[in-house]
């Protein structure tokens, strides 16, 4: 199977709860790979109703304390620039 990625819309900042995320999901008993698409507020709704608060805060804090604090060189990567999420 081959992904084509010109089907994945370009991520923009700020995130707004109506922006798309897609992707691939295997459902059915074929488990044929599908594309899915959530807006941003489906998806809190779907973690946030799986994993309590407080985990999920320490998972974002400590995904957001990985990303460069120097902004990188390459356009449209996600960094923290001095506490605030950023793409360069």
């Amino acid at each position: 199977m081959s992904l084509n990625f010109g089907q994945f819309p370009v991520p923009t900042l700020p995130i707004a709860a109506t922006d798309k995320i897609v992707g691939y999901q295997l459902v059915g008993p074929s488990l044929l790979p599908t594309l899915a698409q959530y807006t941003v507020a489906q998806l809190g709704v779907a973690i946030g109703s799986n994993i309590p608060a407080a985990t999920f805060g320490a998972l974002m804090l400590a995904w957001f304390n990985s990303l460069p604090t120097v902004r990188p060189g390459t356009s449209g990567i996600l960094w923290n620039n001095g506490g605030t999420l950023a793409q360069s």
